[in-house]
């Protein structure tokens, strides 16, 4: 008495579909798709994208599911099946290089091991994209994600246009405030490279931010600066009155109502909440 009795039938079973199943003359793919069954966890789809001249063929499954250009990509009926193969990818816009499209994926496919670290602008790529596929879950975690290495280009004013030029490019609205305050707190004016940088609109706001920013200040009182006595008595120059509440100003108001048309731009900005938080912080750091 055999003990496989039962699983050599089955066996025999499914040789004589297969056979059955090539004798119609149907090809073995066409006929295996109509066969089997997928598993519904474990049988994943795939689609072809090309940028550039770079295919990628990504999960479907860890693909932003957020309703608007990039999700009707793939998710429409396809009657010639775009982005079923590599003979017939998805082609993304020329302006979307390989990089780009990389780095998107690697802010949106699990990896093993975590997510990779990305590069300022490996995250600028991926906001980039996020922004033009308005996807705005993807959009806020490129944000966040570069937000202390954009922080660092205003702590170094030499590199704070960048911020401000990242923050226009981009739509940040924070950046913006951020880069905006710390020009209108330095002591020196804009260089003739920053107004050609920044661009003609956005150089006379600084400079509106940086006469109002003053105006209040000479409405303060005042107190003689510590060598004051000295060097009246010994008829040397006397020095600036320290003006006391200088660092009282409230320049993120002040950012907000000139450079409103700018910051406006960030779908996600909102005056009102941005108003709710505080300066004391940003104020501490330029004193």
């Amino acid at each position: 008495m055999s003990l496989d009795t039962g699983f050599r039938n089955e066996d025999s079973d499914l040789a004589a579909d297969e056979l059955s199943i090539s004798a119609t003359g149907v090809s073995s793919a066409s006929a295996a798709s109509h066969y089997y069954v997928r598993d519904e966890k474990f049988y994943m789809e795939s689609v072809t994208f090309l940028a550039g001249r770079t295919l990628f063929r990504p999960p479907v499954y860890a693909l932003p599911k957020e309703d608007g250009i990039f999700a009707a990509m793939f998710e429409l009926p396809n009657g010639d099946g775009e982005g079923s193969s590599d003979e017939n990818p998805i082609r993304l816009p020329p302006d979307v290089t390989a990089e780009d499209f990389h780095s998107f994926l690697d802010a949106c496919v699990p990896m093993p091991g975590g997510p990779p670290k990305l590069s300022i602008e490996e995250w600028m790529s991926v906001l980039k994209l996020s922004t033009m596929w308005c996807l705005d879950d993807l959009r806020n975690k490129a944000i966040c994600s570069a937000d202390q290495e954009v922080a660092t280009l205003a702590e170094n004013e030499d590199r704070v246009i960048d911020k401000i030029l990242l923050g226009k490019q981009y739509r940040v609205s924070r950046w913006l405030l951020e880069g905006y305050e710390v020009l209108g707190r330095r002591d020196v004016r804009l260089s003739a490279n920053e107004r050609d940088r920044l661009g003609m609109a956005s150089a006379l706001r600084v400079w509106e931010l940086r006469e109002e920013y003053w105006a209040w200040t000479r409405s303060r009182p005042t107190r003689p600066s510590a060598g004051y006595m000295n060097a009246y008595a010994m008829g040397a120059r006397v020095e600036d009155p320290v003006y006391e509440d200088r660092n009282k100003f409230d320049f993120q108001s002040a950012v907000q109502k000139i450079f409103a048309e700018e910051l406006n731009l960030d779908p996600n900005y909102d005056p009102s909440g941005m108003a709710q938080s505080s300066t004391s912080s940003s104020s501490a750091s330029f004193m």
